[in-house]
């Protein structure tokens, strides 16, 4: 059942599950695979862009085995509709499909974080209630927001980074809090001792992990990096390190966890377990 995607969860995956036999998957350029067997079978859906310069599909969601999208990043064509399981899609230009982070609170509201369609280095926090038939812009953020969680229907708790430095390499980190229904300006906490932030992940108890990158510049090169995870107990006042590694980076890395408070962390190699 840990397959299964419910409400509020994050939305980032090249497969959907609507039951243990029927769900859709990605496949070679942009093409949509759906088994109604468990995977014994597959049958090939729309080809949504006939051409082989494309990235693959990158989110697929649907509520039913009619009605779903997915996002495909070529050319401005993002996103991807469609109300037959995905035989034909009905396809726009916005909201795009890049380094989109995305939430679902139900079959029809969504948050999600877009940046293409805003300056380099900013982010777009929006949302739908009518399953993208049209969204709601809400607050423009002069940060790259990397990652966000739920604190409720209506708010938001994210780790972003602002650049610091001409090269794009240094960037001074911040936990932030947004409400979609007053739209006020966020409340922003920094994060020490971190030059780059990739995931953080909420209890439901004040507390957060995330995980970020510290590096020096020395002799106009970029030495002593160390990968960590942070956690704070005080709602993100204060971090104190709990892992770390004098290395690059852990890659493909993001935190799973289950109703006892057990964290799953997962990098390219290894699967680490609190």
């Amino acid at each position: 059942n840990s397959l299964f995607y419910t409400t509020n969860v994050r939305i980032n995956s090249q497969y959907y599950f609507l039951n243990e036999n029927t769900f859709f998957c990605n496949g070679t350029s942009a093409n949509l695979y759906k088994t109604t067997d468990g995977g014994m079978t597959f049958t090939t859906q729309d080809n949504i862009l006939n051409t082989a310069q494309i990235h693959p599909v990158e989110i697929i969601n649907f509520n039913n085995e009619k009605d779903g999208f997915c996002f495909v990043n070529y050319n401005n064509i993002g996103f991807m509709k469609t109300t037959d399981g995905g035989v034909t899609f009905d396809y726009h230009e916005r909201p795009s499909a890049s380094d989109k982070l995305l939430m679902k609170i139900n079959d029809n509201k969504f948050i999600f974080i877009h940046y293409n369609e805003v300056y380099q280095g900013f982010s777009r926090i929006s949302s739908t209630s009518d399953f993208f038939g049209s969204y709601t812009e809400h607050y423009l953020d002069t940060s790259w927001i990397k990652d966000f969680e739920l604190i409720n229907d209506n708010e938001i708790v994210f780790g972003t980074q602002r650049q610091i430095d001409d090269n794009k390499i240094f960037y001074d980190c911040f936990l932030g809090f947004y409400n979609l229904k007053n739209d006020t300006f966020p409340n922003y906490k920094n994060i020490p001792n971190i030059k780059r932030l990739h995931y953080i992940h909420k209890f439901d108890t004040g507390e957060f992990l995330l995980y970020g990158v510290n590096f020096e510049k020395v002799d106009n090169s970029y030495k002593n990096y160390r990968a960590s995870i942070f956690k704070s107990t005080d709602n993100g006042d204060s971090w104190y390190e709990v892992y770390g590694a004098n290395k690059n980076g852990f890659w493909n890395q993001d935190f799973f966890n289950d109703d006892d408070g057990n964290i799953c962390f997962i990098d390219a190699s290894n699967i680490r377990y609190s």
